[in-house]
Parts: structure tokens; sequence; C-alpha cells
């Protein structure tokens, strides 16, 4: 039902600029998930806050078993549970000059892993970062940390 009350207002939205607008505006609220809910059941569509966030469960879950070969919440598939990217690890050895410029965040790409796959990864770089405060003074990167 969901699906098709979605795609009703898809075509909609394609053929009325302005309900396109106010669409495209709920992406800059403080709540944009249910501000677009309200406003699609506000021009008639049935449109639910819950049903909204299950189809998106739904379809990531979709996504994850087209990834790995599994179910969602299965590892992939081999010997071991996944492998590391290097990418991903490779501004360890900056972080340093990374604080020191003032950088205060770091975004990693999560698309596509799992939440093992990332919780290792921001561990990792946790463990860099504590590393460069409690040795602030004599910190040096060491692989082997």
């Amino acid at each position: 039902m969901i699906e098709y009350e979605l795609n009703r207002l898809l075509q909609n939205a394609k053929a009325d600029q302005n309900l396109k607008a106010a669409l495209l505006q709920t992406r800059t609220s403080d709540n944009p998930v249910e501000d677009f809910c309200v406003l699609a059941q506000s021009k008639g569509y049935d449109i639910q806050t819950g049903e909204l966030f299950a189809l998106g469960l739904t379809e990531n879950d979709a996504k994850l078993r087209s990834v790995n070969g599994g179910g969602v919440g299965e590892n992939l598939k081999g010997e071991k549970p996944f492998t590391f990217c290097t990418k991903d690890l490779s501004q360890l050895k900056y972080i340093k000059d990374m604080i020191n410029i003032g950088i205060a965040s770091f975004k990693i790409e999560g698309r596509m892993r799992s939440i093992y796959y990332i919780a290792t990864i921001v561990g990792t770089y946790r463990k860099v970062i504590d590393n460069y405060w409690n040795k602030i003074d004599n910190y040096e990167y060491n692989l082997k940390d």
C-alpha cells in the first residue's frame, strides 16, 4: 500500500512543481520524515511515518542481501567475517596532524558495509585518537598500537 502511495505522490510531484517544492522543503526541517508524512497526508496520500521507516528497512535489508550474498546479519561468504579495505584505515597516520589543524570530526564511508565492519573501523580510529591525547607531548603513530 505504501509503495503505491509513494509512487502516486512521486508522479504527482513530477507534474506539480509546487508540490515538489513543498516536499523537498521538508528535508531541511528538524523532523524531516514526520514533516514529509504530515504534508503528504494533508494532500490526501496515506503515508504513515512507521510504514515509511519499515519500507526503508526492508529496502536496506534487500540491498545488503544483494551485496553479501546472504541475509541481513549474516557474515560475508568465506573464511573471514569481512575483509578490510586498506583505504578505510589510510588516514590513521595523519591523526595528529588532523587534530592539530582543528579537524573535529571524521566521516567514515559506511554504505554497503556491515555494522561489525563499521564498528571495527570506528574503534580503530578511536584507539588512535585516544593514544594521541594520552601521549600528546610525545605522540608518534604506531601501526601496531
